[in-house]
């Protein structure tokens, strides 16, 4: 490892500022998360898109790209850091 190189512009490009992810901030039932942790983190194939689309069926309204920034860990809320929505 080099100590000298200064890489302060990759540590500051790592503190994000914004909104907090939806994910954190709607109500979901016990079952709803569950079931949004397993398609975010363990089913690939299921794409954002139907994912905002489930949501929005559940009357939560977000993005796929919301949902994209939260499944690859790069949202603001603390669950998308630990693996849980």
């Amino acid at each position: 490892m080099n100590d000298s190189l200064d890489l302060s512009e990759f540590e500051a490009a790592m503190v994000k500022k914004g909104p907090t992810c939806s994910f954190a901030t709607f109500p979901f039932t016990p079952e709803q998360r569950a079931k949004l942790e397993y398609v975010c983190f363990s089913r690939p194939d299921i794409s954002h898109v139907a994912v905002a689309k489930v949501m929005a069926a559940w009357n939560f309204k977000t993005s796929d790209t919301t949902v994209a920034r939260h499944r690859h860990r790069q949202c603001l809320c603390p669950e998308s850091k630990t693996g849980n929505p």
